[in-house]
């Protein structure tokens, strides 16, 4: 199962403070509007860091590995969770699809996906950007209303593998601030920007999921090419006219029987906890 690698500290409520009752009392809008002052200012701050450091110029390419994908996911599921020295896969039950977009919320692209995920009555994750997210907060208060998933795409849609700790640090830390202040969820899932498949978790970007992983995240990769939705996928799509096609073409399938998000399709209820739990898997040393 996903075991928490929180510490007690972090998983305590946001509105816990020496303030108390005090505290919880403040309106939460307040806070969001707090929150969109703060935000620009950090997002600031990392842009300039990241240009002093080369980050925000490097071209936002996928890079060769430069050492091959772990044992542990050669030939395990798409969804991993790594806790110290163990990794854990998992891959959807056979006839499941799980549909994912990455990026966004987009203020043409997203609607349109919703709308197309409701004529079918299907449920999608979204990994989205967390600038994205501060942006547009109705569209992620609609995706979460419409009974999808949230997960992290980070907040620019950094390289993760060549990113500063530093960098690392904020990148995940701005997303959940913008994601709490928005529909009050702190992401449990997140995708490295610039992976699709287990197979571009390498080299650099291994190291990189190990980092995040620290911080709490199970990691959710695409199913290779090739798999079929009757053996159970996780699909990874961009917010483009292409992937609304595609999503169409695939929502029609007699092969795939059930659309879901990526936690429904491991069996988990929908939480705001930053400790899912899968029921099968497979642990590699």
């Amino acid at each position: 199962m996903f075991e928490g690698n929180r510490s007690k500290k972090r998983q305590e409520p946001h509105h816990l403070s020496r303030g108390g009752r005090h505290k919880a009392a403040r309106d939460p809008r307040a806070h969001w509007l707090l929150l969109m002052l703060v935000l620009p200012v950090m997002f600031g701050l990392l842009m300039f860091q990241g240009w002093t450091t080369h980050e925000v110029d490097a071209a936002k390419t996928r890079r060769p590995c430069t050492s091959p994908v772990p044992r542990a996911l050669a030939d395990g599921g798409p969804v991993v969770q790594i806790n110290g020295g163990r990794v854990r896969t998992v891959g959807m039950p056979a006839g499941t699809v799980a549909l994912t977009y990455d990026g966004g919320p987009d203020p043409v692209q997203t609607p349109r996906l919703l709308d197309l995920l409701r004529r079918y009555d299907a449920r999608a994750t979204f990994f989205v950007s967390g600038a994205k997210a501060a942006q547009y907060p109705d569209l992620v208060r609609r995706i979460r209303a419409e009974g999808h998933e949230i997960g992290s795409n980070t907040y620019t849609g950094a390289d993760m593998g060549t990113a500063s700790s530093s960098r690392s640090r904020m990148e995940l830390s701005l997303t959940e601030s913008a994601l709490a202040g928005s529909v009050g969820v702190q992401p449990r899932l997140l995708r490295l920007p610039l992976t699709t498949d287990v197979d571009t978790l390498c080299g650099d970007e291994w190291q990189a999921a190990r980092r995040v992983a620290a911080e709490g995240y199970a990691l959710v990769a695409a199913d290779r090419s090739g798999k079929k939705p009757s053996q159970g996928l996780v699909r990874q799509f961009s917010q483009t006219d292409t992937a609304y096609q595609e999503t169409e073409k695939l929502l029609k399938d007699p092969r795939a029987k059930k659309f879901t998000t990526v936690t429904g399709g491991l069996g988990v209820p929908r939480s705001t906890s930053r400790s899912p739990a899968w029921s099968a898997g497979r642990a590699r040393r």
